[in-house]
């Protein structure tokens, strides 16, 4: 593995060697040399990759990839050129037109050097991602579902909760009404002054309780190893909860799009933000490019974007 990652010396020729033959060992196999500990072999047995990655795998010439900076000189020379070369007249085109043909052979090199690696980087890649998205699919999913359950019956015990401490305070509220009432006729009784019977009266009507607090009983159960959380997003109005909240144009309902309608509408008259609204270039794009100055949507325009790319040396003369 040490040749494997160690790099070519500057004079050395960067370029990538082809792939030695694999020799395929035996399980049985005895190796001379020193012997390996049993611990090592075992741990080799159990490599995750022997399991993740196809047989036919080319890891080495991924691990062995060092790219050729005199390629990225000879692309930033021949790009400079190009640059500088005044596109005026018959002469000043046809020299630009030479080149741009050196700078696209040595972004051909380039991309000719990186292909195999960029290839095998991508498999690897797609593979490690797709088996890591199988393997959590099921957990991912437990979350989601079973997180949205603790959620909504958390909500609903919050709610039964709520309830019982309304009812407890109003019951709490009313026997110190009941009190004040008769601590108001006491004092009447008593003949004590109108001034002070009549604001006992007062505050009898309006009497409260110091805050009741939930009944134990009744409190949602305290979460060890998960908290709940509330995002808020935006729907169409009436859009069933079961469907997808934020739906493409073309998946809209007819009733979504009625609502659409009216948000347009509320963008024109000012009351609802412009960036509510997103537009689609790429659908206007491609009608730009069939349509071409023949494009007939309220405004929008086509336009000519223009440049040059390499001739097909098979095509016709």
């Amino acid at each position: 593995m040490a040749d494997l990652l160690a790099f070519p010396a500057p004079d050395e020729d960067l370029a990538i060697e082809p792939d030695e033959p694999e020799i395929a060992i035996e399980p049985d196999q005895e190796i001379e040399g020193e012997e390996t500990e049993a611990p090592k072999q075992e741990a080799l047995a159990t490599l995750p990759l022997v399991e993740v990655l196809p047989a036919d795998f080319k890891l080495p010439a991924l691990v062995k990839f060092v790219p050729n900076p005199a390629l990225r000189a000879a692309a930033d020379q021949a790009g400079a050129y190009a640059l500088s070369v005044t596109v005026s007249g018959a002469e000043g085109v046809q020299r630009a037109d030479l080149a741009l043909q050196a700078v696209r052979a040595s972004l051909k090199a380039i991309t000719d050097q990186f292909t195999e690696p960029c290839q095998i980087a991508y498999d690897l890649h797609k593979r490690l991602t797709g088996l890591r998205a199988e393997w959590c699919d099921r957990g991912e999913q437990a979350l989601k579902t079973v997180g949205s359950r603790i959620y909504t019956e958390q909500r609903r015990l919050q709610d039964v909760a709520a309830e019982e401490r309304r009812k407890a305070q109003a019951e709490a509220d009313r026997k110190a009404r009941e009190a004040a009432r008769r601590e108001a006729e006491a004092a009447a009784a008593a003949q004590a002054p109108a001034p002070v019977v009549e604001e006992l009266k007062r505050q009898a009507e309006t009497a409260v309780a110091p805050p009741v607090a939930t009944p134990a009983a009744a409190a949602p159960p305290v979460l060890r190893g998960s908290t709940t959380v509330t995002s808020w997003k935006a729907r169409l109005k009436g859009t069933p909860v079961s469907d997808e909240p934020n739906p493409s144009m073309e998946q809209l309902s007819t009733a979504q799009r009625h609502q659409v309608i009216e948000l347009l509408k509320a963008v024109l008259d000012g009351k609802a933000p412009l960036a509510a609204l997103e537009i689609n270039w790429s659908y206007l794009n491609k009608r730009a490019k069939a349509d071409k100055s023949a494009l007939g949507i309220a405004g929008v325009e086509a336009f000519e974007e223009g440049s040059v790319r390499a001739k097909n040396s098979r095509a016709k003369q």
